[in-house]
């Protein structure tokens, strides 16, 4: 097996073991969003317009754009 290959499958199992629930999962994804540059907004407050790398997360669920 490559190596790129291994190293994915085994991100994806530490992804895995830190994401028991939903609610888990989503702030994984939104720790690893945030680490790739992504911006974390409340959806309380108003939203910036243009190009995306923004993301909200609510009740176990992730969205990106």
């Amino acid at each position: 097996m490559p190596a790129d290959r291994r190293a994915h499958l085994a991100d994806l199992g530490r992804f895995i073991q830190a994401s028991p629930s939903s609610f888990h999962a989503a702030e994984e994804g939104a720790r690893r969003l945030e680490a790739a540059g992504f911006a974390r907004l409340d959806e309380r407050d108003a939203w910036p317009t243009g190009a995306g790398r923004r993301f909200i997360v609510r009740d176990g669920a992730l969205l990106a754009w």
